[in-house]
C-alpha cells in the first residue's frame, strides 16, 4: 500500500511538474493521453489514494495549464471539473486532505477566471462554508487546521473577485448575461453577511500558502496586518 501511494504521489507531481514548465503547452496532450482516466479516477467510489491523485492534477490544470486567455478550453474543463470540486468541498471531515486541494482550487479558479466563475459561486461559498464549519478529520484531533485555512482563504478570494465583478458590470444593464457574466449569479451572494463572518475566522494559522494567496488576490485590503500577524509573529 505504501508503495502504491508513493507511486500515485510522483505520478501527480510528474504532471503537475509538466504544467508547472509549460503550461497551456501541455493541455493537449493532457487532454489527449490523461484526462479521461484522472475524471474516473476522480469518481467518488474509487480508492482514496485514486481521488488524491486526480484532485491534484485536476488542481494543477487549473492553476498552471488553463489559460485566461484561452476561454473556450477553460470554460469546458470548468464546467466539467468545478462541480465535483464543489461537491467533494462539502464532503466528509475525514476527507480533509481532498478537501483542501479542491477548496484551494476553488480560490484559484475564482481568481484566473472571474468571468467564468459565477455560475459556479453561490453553491462554492455554500461548499466552502461547510468545509470550515466541518473543521479537519477528527482523528487528527485539531479543529482549525491547513484545510480550513484554505477554505477560509477561497471564501476571501471569491468575495473579492465577484464583488468587483458585479460592480463593474451592475450598470450595464440588466440582462442576465452580462458580456458573458451570469449577473443573477452574482446576485443570490450575500457579499456583506459573508464577509462579517469570514472576518471571524482570521487569522491564518496553518498554512502559510494560502496566507500568501490572500494577499497576493488582494484580498485583505485593510485586514491585511490582520490575516498576517500570525505569519509575522512566528517570524
Amino acid at each position: 500500500m505504501k508503495e502504491s501511494m508513493e507511486l500515485h504521489l510522483n505520478v501527480a507531481e510528474l504532471i503537475g511538474a509538466i504544467f508547472k514548465t509549460h503550461g497551456e503547452v501541455y493541455m493537449s496532450c493532457y487532454m489527449s493521453s490523461w484526462h479521461e482516466m484522472i475524471m474516473t479516477m476522480s469518481h467518488a467510489y474509487c480508492l482514496k489514494e485514486d481521488k488524491q491523485l486526480a484532485y491534484y492534477v485536476m488542481s494543477d490544470v487549473i492553476e498552471f495549464g488553463l489559460s485566461p486567455g484561452s476561454n473556450d478550453v477553460a470554460v469546458q474543463y470548468l464546467a466539467e471539473v468545478m462541480p465535483l470540486m464543489i461537491n467533494v468541498t462539502a464532503g466528509s471531515p475525514e476527507d480533509n486532505g481532498l478537501r483542501q486541494t479542491c477548496g484551494y482550487a476553488i480560490g484559484v479558479t475564482a481568481e484566473r477566471f472571474p468571468e467564468i466563475f459565477p455560475q459556479f459561486a453561490p453553491t462554492a461559498l455554500q461548499a466552502l462554508s461547510f468545509s470550515i464549519q466541518a473543521g479537519e478529520d477528527p482523528e487528527e484531533g485539531e479543529s482549525r487546521g491547513s484545510c480550513t485555512d484554505c477554505c477560509v482563504a477561497a471564501v476571501g478570494i471569491i468575495l473579492t473577485q465577484m464583488g468587483d465583478l458585479y460592480t463593474r458590470l451592475a450598470g450595464q444593464g440588466e440582462s442576465s448575461q452580462t458580456q458573458g457574466v451570469d449577473i443573477l449569479a452574482l446576485q443570490k451572494i450575500p457579499f456583506y453577511d459573508i464577509w462579517g463572518q469570514w472576518l471571524d475566522y482570521l487569522p491564518l494559522k496553518h498554512d502559510k500558502v494560502c496566507t500568501v494567496v490572500c494577499i497576493s488576490s488582494n484580498v485583505v485590503g485593510e485586514y491585511a496586518d490582520l490575516l498576517c500577524c500570525n505569519c509575522r509573529r512566528k517570524g
